[in-house]
């Protein structure tokens, strides 16, 4: 029986945004995460999540394996990433994990505190939500995905899933434990890779996602946050080419 995972995702620049722009600046940036996630859901078919919340800057979805959960990552991360054709576009970045997932879909509950007004909430979160936000929190930068933490995740359904994902065609395995930027240790000690969501044999979408890569990489010039995200992005592209390279392929 396949063990259930959750991708958990965060909007990365958020403090920016509510420093630069106050409410409406920040607000503009969650509703244009709400309708891609939205749009990524109502796409999904076969790969639908089975529960979830979508929330001001991060969302967190549970899918019944890792063979439903990232294909869906893949083309939320890609559409994403290609969205905007301009400077004055919305940029979102986006960095996410997905994690094994022991929960019951409830993700959080109200605690009554006896001492506090009953007008007064207390909500806590599922562990698995928490273990999610506590990888993602870890300390890596960049618009990455990165796929560990115990059965679910392991190597076997990695491989399952790279499987399917080449779907018969020439394509390197898309799960590589980088060699730099260093994991923070404890993503190390919990076995996490790389997701490289830019992996594709499609060669009009590669060169999109290098025409999109090389645009963002522009437009963050002007923010020090921004360009620090953007360069740390790629980083990973030329680790995926290098890597597909390194194994015969174009990218």
């Amino acid at each position: 029986m396949s063990q259930s995972v959750l991708l958990f995702f965060d909007l990365l620049g958020a403090k920016a945004r509510w420093h630069a722009g106050g409410r409406i600046a920040a607000q503009k940036a969650f509703q244009a995460l709400e309708s891609i996630v939205v749009r990524a859901i109502q796409q999904s078919g076969d790969d639908a999540p089975v529960g979830g919340f979508i929330e001001t800057d991060s969302a967190a979805l549970v899918f019944p394996s890792l063979t439903n959960a990232v294909p869906f990552a893949q083309r939320l991360f890609v559409d994403t990433f290609v969205a905007p054709k301009s400077y004055g576009d919305e940029r979102l970045w986006i960095r996410g994990v997905i994690v094994p997932y022991r929960g019951n879909l409830t993700f959080r509950r109200r605690v009554r505190q006896s001492m506090l007004p009953a007008s007064i909430q207390i909500t806590r979160l599922e562990d698995s939500v928490l273990d999610a936000v506590a990888a993602e929190k870890a300390g890596f930068r960049g618009m990455r995905l990165l796929v560990g933490g115990g059965k679910g995740t392991g190597r076997a359904m990695r491989d399952k899933t790279a499987d399917q994902l080449r779907a018969g065609k020439r394509l390197p395995n898309p799960f590589l434990r980088l060699r730099t930027p260093q994991y923070p240790t404890r993503l190390v000690r919990r076995r996490f890779y790389d997701f490289f969501w830019m992996s594709s044999n499609d060669s009009d979408r590669l060169r999109l996602l290098d025409q999109a890569m090389a645009s963002r990489l522009r437009w963050a010039s002007g923010s020090a946050e921004e360009f620090v995200q953007a360069a740390a992005t790629q980083v990973v592209f030329n680790h995926w080419k290098a890597y597909a390279a390194s194994l015969g392929h174009d990218h």
